[in-house]
C-alpha cells in the first residue's frame, strides 16, 4: 500500500457548501526524483488506485525508466465539496479543481524546475524528500489563492 503525506487546505472558493465528496490534487514522483505528476481525484482516498493505473501505462511506455513511482503528497480541498451527482453544479466545481490542479503544477515548475512535454507533468531541478514536497506544496498553494483572489 502506498503511504503519501496527506494535507487538507482550504481553496478560497466562494461556491456555497453542499454535501459531497471532497475533491483532492496530488504530487506522484518516479524513483529518481527529477520528474513528477500533479494531477487531481475527485477524492483522496483513489489517490493510491491512480498511482498503480500511471505506473502501469508509464511501464508500457518505458518499461525500464523510474519505478517505482511515489505519491509525495495528497492535498484534499477542504472547502469544495462534490456533489454526488454528475449534474451542472458538478461539473462547475469539477472546472474549478481543474483549474487549481493547472495553477498548481505552473506555481511549482516555475519554482523547482520546468514544466515536462508530457501533460500534468513537471521536471524538477533535485530530488525532494516528502518532508520537502509538502513545504513546497503548502507555499505553491498560499501563491495559487492570491492569483485566484486578485
Amino acid at each position: 500500500m502506498a503511504t503519501y503525506q496527506p494535507l487538507s487546505l482550504p481553496s478560497g472558493t466562494t461556491r456555497p457548501h453542499v454535501a459531497g465528496r471532497l475533491p483532492a490534487l496530488y504530487v506522484m514522483v518516479v524513483a529518481g526524483g527529477m520528474s513528477a505528476k500533479v494531477g487531481a481525484l475527485e477524492v483522496a482516498t483513489n489517490a493510491s488506485a491512480r498511482l498503480l493505473r500511471v505506473q502501469a501505462a508509464h511501464r508500457r511506455r518505458e518499461p525500464e525508466a523510474g519505478y517505482p513511482m511515489r505519491l509525495a503528497v495528497v492535498l484534499e480541498i477542504c472547502d469544495l465539496p462534490m456533489g454526488v451527482d454528475h449534474d451542472l453544479d458538478w461539473e462547475e466545481r469539477w472546472a474549478e479543481v481543474e483549474h487549481l490542479e493547472s495553477a498548481l503544477r505552473l506555481v511549482l515548475s516555475r519554482r523547482l524546475g520546468r514544466l515536462a512535454r508530457w501533460t500534468d507533468w513537471i521536471y524538477v531541478q533535485r530530488p525532494l524528500t516528502d518532508a520537502q514536497w509538502v513545504e513546497q506544496i503548502v507555499d505553491a498553494w498560499t501563491e495559487v489563492g492570491r492569483i485566484g483572489h486578485q
